[in-house]
Formats: C-alpha cells, structure tokens, sequence
C-alpha cells in the first residue's frame, strides 16, 4: 500500500486525470480487480469494503443482522434529521458534508477535551475561522513583512490566536488543579499529554516532556490533522 502511495507520488498529473487513482491506489486497484465489494487485510486485521448501493442498503436497512456499535447521540441527533428531510418516495439529494463536520467536529472534540468538549469545540471554531484568513493571505501576492502590518485581517488574526490560546490555558490550568487534587484523567488526549508530564515531574524530570505551549499546539494540530480528512473521508465513501 505504502509502495503504490509513493509510486502514485512520483508521476506528474494533468487535470484530466483521475485523482482516485493517486489518493488511494491501492484501494482503486483492488476495486479493479475484486469488483466493488471486497477485503483486505491489515496484519491481523480484516477490513471489508462494500462500494455497492444495494448491499449498503441491505446493511443499513437490517440492523438486527449487522449490530453496531452505540455511539454518541449526535449521530442519531443528524439521522432523525436526515429523515425528516428525505421524502419517504422517489429520489432526494441531500448535502451531507455540513452534517459530517459538525459530526467529526463533536467527535474529535470529546476525543481530544472530554468532558470540556464543548469548551473545546469553541476553540475548534475559531481555529477554522482562523485557517480561512491563512488560505485567504496565501491566496494573495506575497509581500516581506505584509504580516507584521496592523491591517484589519493582521489584527483578527492576532485576535483569535490570542482567544484559543487563553481558552485552552484555561482548560489545561483547570485539568492540572484537578490532577494535583488527586483526580484520575479522562483518557481524553488532553488528560494522557498532561498525566505523562505530570509523572515526570513527580519523578524529578522537570526538563523532559511538553511545555504547556506545546501541549497547546498538539491539541490545535490534533484537530487540524483530523477534522477535514475524517469529514472528508467520509463524504466520499
């Protein structure tokens, strides 16, 4: 799988190509070979990929056959929605990529804050709006020291990276007291970062593990690395 990303890689590409064939090769190949349903297996791991509308179907429609696993309530919160929508006859397109983000969006977020998942989901919003100004100033013709300028996007920009990083130092600053008074971590990413630090400390290692800047920066890249590709992800398959 690795051998074919890279391979993908490494030829140019026109704008008429197909880029399903470049994003995931090994996966377009094994549809080329075994048809639209087929598995593979990852180590000792099996992965069964259904491409097929009417045995999608057949899966969804008979749940008592093929159980899943209970998840959160938003995912039942977006179906309820999805079936008020669709009429019950005939054929209905329906835009799912704003449901899948603000689904992917919950998600990381209680995987990344817990119980302060709505803490972090504030946090998650401003660091969006913050990429649109980055991909806007990447946008435009690049001139030395345009950034250091107190222009109206300059100072919005400012302003938001100084809300994420007062909210999350809120957020870790709660989680430490909490942790110093004895209390267990969530087993959320935030709580595994600040536990490891924290034993090392109790052990005399002031010098080695994350600073709370750095502990900000891997929850902010925790989200930036997952929110887009996941939703994304999921919108195709």
């Amino acid at each position: 799988m690795a051998m074919m990303i890279e391979e993908a890689k490494s030829k140019p590409i026109n704008l008429s190509d197909d880029i399903v064939s470049r994003i995931i090769p090994f996966i377009h190949k094994s549809i080329q070979t075994h048809g639209k349903d087929f598995f593979i297996w990852l180590g000792p791991k099996q992965m069964v990929y259904i491409r097929d509308p009417e045995n999608i179907r057949d899966i969804l429609y008979k749940n008592y056959h093929f159980q899943k696993v209970k998840g959160n309530p938003l995912s039942s919160e977006i179906m309820s929605k999805w079936e008020k929508l669709v009429p019950r006859e005939g054929s209905y397109e329906l835009d799912v990529w704003p449901y899948l983000q603000t689904l992917s969006n919950d998600v990381i977020s209680r995987t990344a804050f817990g119980s302060s998942y709505e803490e972090g989901r504030k946090i998650f919003e401003l660091q969006r709006e913050q990429a649109e100004y980055v991909i806007l100033a990447s946008q435009s013709i690049y001139i030395p020291g345009f950034g250091f300028l107190p222009t109206k996007r300059n100072r919005k920009m400012k302003e938001i990276d100084k809300q994420v990083q007062a909210s999350l130092r809120t957020i870790i600053n709660n989680r430490l007291k909490a942790m110093e008074a004895g209390e267990a971590s969530n087993g959320d990413l935030l709580g595994i970062l600040l536990e490891s630090n924290f034993k090392e400390i109790q052990h005399g290692n002031k010098n080695i593990g994350l600073s709370i800047k750095d502990v900000i920066e891997e929850c902010k890249l925790f989200y930036f690395a997952g929110q887009e590709t996941i939703a994304t992800l999921l919108v195709w398959k």
